[in-house]
Parts: structure tokens; C-alpha cells; sequence
């Protein structure tokens, strides 16, 4: 590609830049009669360039000068993800058909990927992405850090995914807006987050007590934050139709159960519960939520200790129930609330870490019945016998920092980096998994993040991103803090 080089006072910061675009062996070139060419301006060009890797040599014709970015000088940083990029196969078998799995494989068939999902159920989306209805959305703070940035870049991303699906595989869903309501903020300094953070109206609206009201048909007395792209959908549906848009590079087997994970000289095997291999590869990818913590450790190391599984339970009643609260467009903030789907309103929803009781309670019901008096600001209702409402109960996968995890499994070993992209990484084994309450928001961002950590091409997010989801990350602010201690 060629450039125009700046004069030397920002030398360092052009030349971190080439080297963040610059592939193995990557050649940089530009004409050695620019009076701003490494070959001639000052020589602070030249260490900057050699210091990101590159390697200055003469010309090969008149009039250019060129600089290769060698390997052998790459930076330390991109080294564990690099190695961990498989180069030989272009299959990978994935643990788990929910958003997760799903995904991955519509994102690893975009790069000519094949694959083979394996799920425990008799079909796809039988567990937490089996809900009858769920919502994604934006998050909007004034600092903009990583969470805001993350979710923002996730919601667009997703939203085509969901037209997608209600477009061309017939998916119960709207992309037509969501509200979201504010408790602390008005609407006046609502705006003035939204102008801080210049963010665009297409994206996100400050919507006042009435406007909220009005969009949403019920009697609100909070503003809201419209979030323009956001909206619901059926997971199920979303799963069916990253399947269906992975086509033949993508097979599905149900009713096979992944009990351990062994290494070999090839690569990876996965075992049923008489230890006999149900599949092996290069390249394995964990999408089966918090079971993915107990298939880790039945290796030797195990570094997602940290995540812990929450039981939710949704509750539905009949649109017709007299005094239920209905909106045209999804709610949320205390709770949530559905629009009216197939004659049925969807809302909760209840959240227990630790909690293992499968069953649908009554209390829970009852919780979620009081939640959704408070978010539409109605009175309770009391006519209405928790024990009779319908409702589903599930597990979701939670990070303490409440964000996912994908990457390349890290290895425990003694060099306890403090960056997680310095991390060594177990060869051809990832992971993508903690999708919490946010499954479906993630799901389209998160399967791309996957697939170019497997196959090594360009990732669809900025670095800081990439290291806030990484595995590796707790390893590493575990190693931040043992050498903050050790330097009081």
C-alpha cells in the first residue's frame, strides 16, 4: 500500500499503526523522492519503524523504498493469539447448538469454514436459548468504556442478524425498537450523554415520559432510552437461522452428550460417559455455556473458575388477562416486558446464582408478577394465581465482569503475564461461553470474534475489546494484582 510518511514528530505513533494493519511479511512502500521517506526524513522514522517490527531495506527499483514487516520481529503482544490460529484445518467441532454454537458456525462457514455441532438435546436451543422470547439492545454510559462500546458494536451487529432471520427464515421478532427505562438520569441529561458521546440517533434516542409513553402505549411516567435498532426476537429462531445460513459447511448431531476432553498428538478428542470418542479435531470450540467450566476441567489446568451458573425464570399469561399490561414495543429496565406474541405475553424475569431447583415455582411467578407492576407502572395483578401462569426455567452462564468469554483457552503456566494477548493459549482449543441474560445481543459480534480467533484473520473488534473478552483476562488482572501487592 502506499503511503505518504509524516514528518518525524508522530513517527512512533504511524508506525504502530502500519504495524497493527500489517499481515506476516506485509510490504510497506513509498517513493524515495518524497522528501518524507524513512530514506530521507529524520531518523527517528527509522527506529520507530524497526522498533513495530519492520525491517528497512534499499530500494528495489528507482524511485521506491520499501520495508518489510518480517515475522521474526513480531510484536510480543499478538504472539499467543497468532500461534493459536489454526493454519492446517478448516474444520472445527463445536460443543453446544444454542446462540453460542450457532453462531460460531454461521461466522466460521462466512470464512470457508465447515463444521460440526454437537448438542446433548434432542434438537438445537433446548436450554437457556429455548426461551419463547428475548430481547437485545445497546447499553449507553457516560464514560463510554468497555461495556458501552461492547454492547453498542454487538446490538448493531446482531440487528441484522434478527432481520435476517424474520426476513428470510420466518423468526418471530421485531428490530424495530426498544425502551429502556432511566431511573436516575432526566431527559435533558440524558441528551447530554448522548451529545458527549456523540453517539448517533439512528443508534440510541433520549425519549421523554411522554415520548416513552407513546411509543410504548402504556402510561409511563420515567424517560427512556430509545434504542432505535434494538427490539425482540425467539431464540430459537435466531438459532435456526445462523444454522440455516451456515448451509452445507455446517452439521448438526443432537442427542450427544460431551462428558470429557482429552489432548492427543493430533489434536482434540471428545468423550461420552463410557469414554468412547464421540468426535476429534484440530480444533474445538466450547459454546455449551457453564458446561464448558466442567469440560475444562477435566484437563490438567482450568482458568474459568470464576464464572458462576444463574437460574432465570420467565412467566407468560394470556394477552387477553384482564389488566395486563401490553406494549408495542419491548420494555425494559426492573424487568422486562414482550410485546404480544401469539396471543401470549411474555415477561420477568428472575435471576439466583447457585440455584439448581429445575422446577417452575409459584414464588418465582409471583416475583416476576410484582417486577412487572413496577416497570409499567400499573397496579399488581392481584386476581391473578401465580400458580396458574405458564413459565420456563433456565440456566445462564455469568463472568463477574458480566461480559462473554471467547478466545483461545489459556494454559496455567508460571510466565503470569498482566496483558491477556500475552498469555500462551492451548493449541487449536477455544472457547465461547458467559453469555448471561445477553445471548442474543452477543450472538452475531460474538460468533465473528470466535471464527477470527480460529482462523487468525482480521478480529471485527478493536484490541481493548478483544482483550476485555479474552479467557485470559482473569489470569491476567490475577498477575496485575500479585505484582501490585508485591510492590507495596
Amino acid at each position: 500500500h502506499s503511503e505518504t510518511i509524516r514528518p518525524a514528530a508522530h513517527a512512533l505513533r504511524r508506525a504502530k499503526a502500519l504495524a497493527r494493519l500489517a499481515a506476516d511479511g506485509a510490504m510497506l512502500m513509498w517513493p524515495s523522492r518524497s522528501t518524507e521517506s524513512p530514506a530521507t526524513a529524520e531518523p527517528a522514522w527509522e527506529s520507530a519503524l524497526i522498533s513495530q517490527g519492520f525491517v528497512l531495506e534499499a530500494a528495489l527499483h528507482s524511485g521506491t523504498d520499501r520495508a518489510n514487516f518480517a515475522p521474526r520481529f513480531r510484536p510480543k503482544r499478538a504472539a499467543a493469539r497468532a500461534r493459536n490460529a489454526s493454519s492446517t484445518a478448516r474444520h472445527a467441532v463445536i460443543v453446544g447448538a444454542g446462540l453460542a454454537g450457532s453462531s460460531a458456525a454461521w461466522a466460521l462457514a462466512q470464512q470457508g469454514w465447515t463444521s460440526t455441532v454437537l448438542d446433548r438435546q434432542r434438537s438445537a436451543a433446548q436450554e437457556a436459548s429455548g426461551n419463547a422470547g428475548g430481547l437485545f439492545h445497546g447499553v449507553i454510559h457516560a464514560q463510554d468504556g468497555i461495556h458501552a462500546r461492547f454492547n453498542r458494536a454487538a446490538s448493531i451487529h446482531v440487528a441484522d442478524a434478527v432481520r435476517i432471520a424474520i426476513e428470510h427464515h420466518h423468526v418471530a421478532g421485531s428490530a424495530s425498537g426498544l425502551l429502556r427505562l432511566e431511573s436516575s438520569l432526566t431527559r435533558s441529561e440524558m441528551q447530554a450523554v448522548l451529545d458527549a458521546c456523540k453517539l448517533p440517533t439512528d443508534y440510541a434516542r433520549a425519549a421523554s415520559a411522554a415520548t416513552a409513553s407513546e411509543l410504548s402505549g402504556l402510561q409511563l411516567t420515567q424517560a427512556a432510552w430509545h434504542y432505535v435498532q434494538g427490539g425482540w426476537v425467539q431464540p430459537a429462531g435466531l438459532v435456526r437461522s445462523y444454522l440455516e445460513r451456515a448451509g452445507s459447511h455446517c452439521r448438526l448431531r443432537t442427542d450427544c452428550a460431551v462428558q470429557a476432553l482429552r489432548r492427543t498428538q493430533q489434536g482434540w478428542q471428545l468423550l461420552d460417559a463410557q469414554g468412547d470418542v464421540v468426535e476429534e479435531a484440530e480444533v474445538i470450540v466450547l459454546a455449551n455455556a457453564f458446561d464448558a467450566v466442567r469440560l475444562l476441567a477435566t484437563l490438567s489446568e482450568n482458568t474459568l473458575t470464576s464464572l458462576v451458573n444463574v437460574r432465570g425464570q420467565i412467566s407468560q399469561l394470556p394477552s387477553s388477562t384482564a389488566g395486563l399490561p401490553r406494549t408495542r414495543l419491548p420494555l425494559t429496565g426492573a424487568g422486562y416486558l414482550l410485546p404480544s406474541w401469539q396471543g401470549n405475553t411474555l415477561f420477568g424475569a428472575t435471576s439466583a446464582e447457585g440455584d439448581t431447583d429445575p422446577s417452575v415455582r409459584a414464588a418465582d411467578h409471583a416475583s416476576n408478577l410484582a417486577q412487572l407492576a413496577l416497570l409499567t407502572q400499573t397496579p399488581p395483578l392481584s386476581a391473578v394465581n401465580a400458580y396458574a401462569l405458564q413459565g420456563r426455567t433456565a440456566w445462564r452462564c455469568v463472568a463477574p465482569d458480566r461480559l462473554p468469554v471467547i478466545g483461545g483457552v489459556p494454559q496455567d503456566n508460571s510466565l503470569r503475564f498482566d496483558q491477556p494477548r500475552l498469555i500462551s493459549r492451548f493449541p487449536g482449543l477455544f472457547v465461547y461461553t458467559a453469555l448471561g441474560s445477553r445471548g442474543i445481543t452477543w450472538s452475531a459480534l460474538g460468533g465473528q470474534t470466535l471464527a477470527a480467533w480460529v482462523t487468525g484473520s482480521p478480529s471485527p473488534i478493536e484490541a481493548s475489546l478483544l482483550d476485555a473478552v479474552d479467557p485470559a483476562r482473569f489470569a491476567a488482572r490475577s498477575a496485575r494484582q500479585v505484582r501490585q501487592r508485591s510492590s507495596i
